[in-house]
């Protein structure tokens, strides 16, 4: 279990991004599986059909939600505050957790501007972007 995540206890929902591996996964799975899980714990992927480990808790645990959510894709983020939404209703979102990220593999020497460019934008930007929408 995740040290911490015992003060979820009270939270009415929760907001994963990039929660199909890692620890995104791992943070949905210790809050689903507490004693003190949030009464919505909304897990978002880019892609929800590859995420097999992320569909089995959303099957296991009837307060984990699912979403598409594509972090550097302005209309994908708007669709899911739309669905996260329609699924809190009148409650509102409790809290965001701003976890999907990349990993840009590149040195001094072989690092060049677009890759430095995807990485801001997509660990930077993106959780910004996400943050205003939702």
């Amino acid at each position: 279990m995740m040290s911490g995540v015992v003060n979820f206890k009270n939270c009415g929902s929760v907001l994963i991004t990039g929660a199909n591996r890692g620890l995104g996964l791992q943070i949905v799975e210790s809050l689903a599986s507490g004693g003190f899980s949030p009464g919505k714990i909304i897990a978002a992927t880019r892609n929800i059909t590859g995420a097999q480990k992320l569909q089995e808790l959303a099957t296991e645990y009837s307060n984990v939600h699912t979403v598409t959510l594509d972090a550097v894709n302005q209309e994908s983020i708007e669709k899911c505050a739309e669905e996260v939404g329609q699924l809190l209703g009148q409650e509102g979102l409790n809290c965001l957790i701003n976890n999907a990220g990349i990993n840009v593999v590149a040195d001094f020497h072989s690092v060049t501007a677009e890759k430095m460019i995807e990485n801001f934008h997509t660990n930077a930007v993106a959780p910004l972007m996400i943050t205003k929408v939702i």
